[in-house]
Order: C-alpha cells, then sequence, then structure tokens
C-alpha cells in the first residue's frame, strides 16, 4: 500500500478546528484511512491508482514542474473535490482517537469537565456534520464526473457505463426500518 498522502496535514489544521497542537502522525494515520477506504470506493481502483501514481512521481522529484508528472485533469480533480472530501472524512475517522491514547497500560481518556452523556452527544453530533459535508463533496464530484466521462475514462470503467448518481448514497441518520 502507498503512503501518498494527497493532503498535507497542515492543510487539515488550517481548514478545520483541528489544533495545531495535534500530532502529524496521529492526523497522517486518518487520511490515509479516508483515501484507501472513502476515496478508493468513491472513484474505484483504476482512477485512484492513477492519481496515485502519478502524485508519487511528482513527490519523488522534489522541485520539478508538478505538471511534468500529474495531468491537469487530475490536479483539477484533487484541487477541487478530493482535498476537501478528504479533509472531512479524516476528521470523520478521527473524531473518537481525538480525546484518547493506546498506551501499554491500555486505553487513557482525556478529562472533560462534561458530562459523559451531553459530551458523547457532541462527538458524535460532530461525527455526522464531518461525514455530512463530506457527503456533499462527494456528490459534486460524482456530478463533475458524470458530466466529464470522457476525460475521465477509468471512472467510467469504474461505473460500468452506468449513471453515477446511483451510486451515490445519502446518511440521514433516520432509520425507516427494514423490509422482511
Amino acid at each position: 500500500m502507498n503512503n501518498l498522502k494527497l493532503i498535507s496535514e497542515q492543510f487539515i489544521k488550517d481548514n478545520s478546528p483541528l489544533m495545531n497542537n495535534v500530532e502529524n502522525q496521529f492526523i497522517s494515520i486518518h487520511i490515509l484511512e479516508a483515501q484507501n477506504i472513502e476515496l478508493r470506493y468513491i472513484i474505484g481502483d483504476d482512477l485512484y491508482d492513477e492519481i496515485i501514481e502519478e502524485y508519487t512521481e511528482w513527490a519523488e522529484n522534489p522541485g520539478t514542474d508538478i505538471n511534468l508528472y500529474v495531468s491537469t485533469k487530475n490536479q483539477t480533480l484533487r484541487n477541487n473535490y478530493i482535498k476537501w472530501i478528504l479533509l472531512y472524512y479524516a476528521l470523520y475517522h478521527s473524531i473518537y482517537d481525538l480525546d484518547s491514547k493506546l498506551t501499554n497500560k491500555g486505553i487513557e481518556q482525556q478529562s472533560s469537565s462534561y458530562s459523559t452523556n451531553s459530551y458523547s452527544t457532541q462527538i458524535e453530533n460532530r461525527r455526522k456534520d464531518y461525514k455530512n459535508m463530506a457527503e456533499t463533496y462527494v456528490s459534486r464530484m460524482l456530478d463533475y464526473l458524470q458530466t466529464h466521462l470522457d476525460t475521465y475514462p477509468l471512472y467510467n470503467t469504474f461505473i460500468g457505463g452506468s449513471c453515477a448518481t446511483d451510486l451515490r448514497g445519502f446518511d440521514s441518520g433516520w432509520y425507516l426500518g427494514s423490509e422482511l
């Protein structure tokens, strides 16, 4: 698995309420989770691998022009959509871990002046907000990809010729039951 991150830890700190004192190693883990779990699922293996390969080649040649290694179409996709999707999915994946540490003695949790119930409700609400924001950017990216299928043939192989809007989901938090 490639450890190249399509966004930096500083990007998350600069564009979210995450404080600068949070260690980059902590954020890095969740960026990679967001990329490998969420982004790969959204755009498919072929397009994902192409983007990672191009950015890896550019990263391996520091100081060179990005246009020599990364196609304009993939720069557009990353700058307008992917980096925002990864920002919110990284926050979504990390929020439970922000107030605790795993040590050889167990899980250490930072103390808080909040009561347990209201604090956990706040965390869960914030987590849903991050997921909804990520899904908003996913929806925008899918609209963009659907209208530019000729530019992104590797995405077209992922959707199998079907309408990309069929792949979109939205989690409103409401459970309406199941059909038995």
